[in-house]
């Protein structure tokens, strides 16, 4: 399915069915009286659809959940696009898919996920946009739901267990240390960030002789103005590090 079918479909049948779902959620929420203390109480679930960028920026924050609770595992749910590149990170202990190519498999894969992780303890919900995610986690009957929510808060609230307002004008990873701040869970240092990601690698190019570039340049197709073409980069890159020697540039991106 193409992006803006898929964005399309999130915000008229999301926002209907999260619509009929609100007063169902404040009356099971008012009669089962569930204890909504912070502390995670099982399996940790992350929910990002759409765009590889959000994860690396949360990844100081998702390796700081790992620190603080080692004894609960971590989990992704998201699409092929973004799970292609998040894989070799080894960031999650389980991925699960939402199969996103037309309606049938949407649905299919949509309600295998609700089938598997059923049941999980928290949620935390990184689709700042999507109507459809709250829903989810709430089908998923997760005990502590974490989101965000733009202007106003009608279309979460009481869906969502715990609210953040979320500022399309400030920087992204302010607002995730926020969100996972909730759950104590502090970003690691830079230092640490660089040797989690470093702990694998074999290239001759690191730690010796040379410099090394690697660049994360991939954006989700929510907007595609700022992509660039391949002659693009290689224009860009010829033109500033053509005459330096022993440079190595890798050029980051998932599979199509």
């Amino acid at each position: 399915m193409r992006t803006s079918t898929l964005l399309a479909f999130d915000h008229y049948v999301g926002g209907f069915l999260l619509l009929a779902a609100k007063p169902f959620v404040f009356v099971a929420g008012r009669l089962l009286h569930r204890d909504h203390a912070l502390e995670p109480k099982g399996d940790i679930l992350v929910l990002k659809l759409l765009g590889t960028g959000s994860i690396f920026i949360a990844l100081p924050n998702i390796l700081g959940l790992r620190k603080k609770y080692p004894d609960r595992k971590i989990k992704l749910l998201t699409t092929k696009s973004v799970a292609d590149f998040i894989n070799p990170l080894g960031l999650f202990d389980e991925i699960y898919l939402i199969d996103n190519r037309n309606v049938l498999s949407l649905v299919g894969s949509a309600l295998s996920s609700l089938l598997s992780l059923s049941g999980i303890d928290t949620v935390i919900d990184l689709e700042v946009y999507s109507r459809a995610a709250t829903l989810f986690a709430v089908f998923l009957g997760a005990r502590n739901r974490l989101a965000f929510f733009i202007d106003e808060p009608f279309w979460k609230r009481n869906i969502a267990t715990h609210l953040l307002f979320f500022s399309k004008s400030t920087a992204v990873h302010d607002y995730y240390d926020q969100l996972f701040g909730l759950l104590e869970a502090n970003p690691v240092s830079t230092p640490e960030m660089r040797d989690y990601l470093l702990r694998d690698s074999k290239s001759s190019s690191v730690g010796k002789t040379g410099k090394h570039i690697c660049i994360g340049h991939a954006c989700s197709d929510n907007a595609p103005e700022r992509q660039l073409s391949p002659q693009s980069w290689a224009n860009v890159l010829s033109r500033h590090f053509s005459s330096q020697d022993g440079l190595t540039i890798e050029i980051m991106g998932g599979g199509e």
